[in-house]
């Protein structure tokens, strides 16, 4: 093992024949992710990405601005893609995350991946159709976001000073959302396939499918079973549908 791409992957395994990065949702971590190494091919080296805010990383600030974070993860994740095959995995703000970063990594002519996995996020090129919720108030923002995504854990509500350290990577991702604004680009060489979950409130089928105008290769549409944060309670499907796109 080694830790060349630390802080942001725990460690790289020297025997992967491929590599699966995986992108978190907003105030999410590396934790949703492990589920998916059960039902995934041996040889994939399964990686999920640790931003700055949260797990080991919360003594750093997290990223509110999408430049500022895609510059820094080419340059962290280099040492994870130099080498070995591998694919980007992102679900909700994660999906634009590794959008972004593809993009980035096009422009700086650095090794892109076989497959670009985007689940649980509207097409970036669609306008929003919800209000913003980075700039509301300390209640106001927890009261938002319970409402659309119900998202913080029920053990976090009830303990308001541990909430208060969480609060201030939540309410940067949602700045980093809010704020995004896409950019007019050519499609990208990288075959794309868009996940949603059937029961998803918060996103779209139609709004997912769209992410078919942002690959010039490959594109396919999957429903899963459950809702916006379906990884919960179908990793061992998903996991199984990754690995199979990675084989081909």
């Amino acid at each position: 093992m080694t830790d060349a791409a630390a802080p942001w992957v725990s460690s790289l395994d020297p025997r992967a024949r491929q590599r699966l990065l995986c992108l978190p949702f907003a105030g999410g971590g590396t934790a949703p992710f492990r589920a998916l190494r059960e039902a995934l091919p041996g040889t994939v080296d399964l990686c999920p990405v640790a931003l700055p805010g949260r797990e080991r990383r919360l003594s750093e600030p997290a990223h509110d601005d999408m430049d500022s974070l895609v510059e820094a993860l080419v340059s962290g994740l280099l040492p994870a893609i130099r080498r070995v095959p591998y694919a980007l995995y992102g679900h909700s703000m994660g999906a634009w995350v590794a959008f972004e970063l593809v993009r980035a990594l096009r422009r700086l002519r650095r090794p892109l991946p076989t497959h670009l996995f985007v689940a649980a996020r509207r097409a970036p090129h669609l306008p929003s159709e919800r209000p913003p919720l980075s700039h509301l108030p300390r209640q106001a923002f927890i009261d938002g976001v319970q409402e659309r995504y119900d998202a913080i854990p029920e053990a976090l509500l009830t303990q308001p000073g541990i909430l208060d350290l969480f609060l201030p990577t939540l309410r940067a991702d949602f700045q980093l959302l809010d704020a995004y604004r896409y950019r007019d680009g050519a499609p990208l060489p990288v075959p794309i396939t868009a996940l949603v979950g059937t029961g998803d409130a918060v996103v779209s089928a139609r709004d997912v499918r769209a992410w078919r105008e942002h690959t010039e290769a490959a594109f396919s549409f999957v429903r899963i079973d459950g809702g916006h944060f379906f990884l919960a309670d179908h990793a061992d499907e998903v996991g199984e549908l990754l690995g199979q796109r990675m084989s081909r």
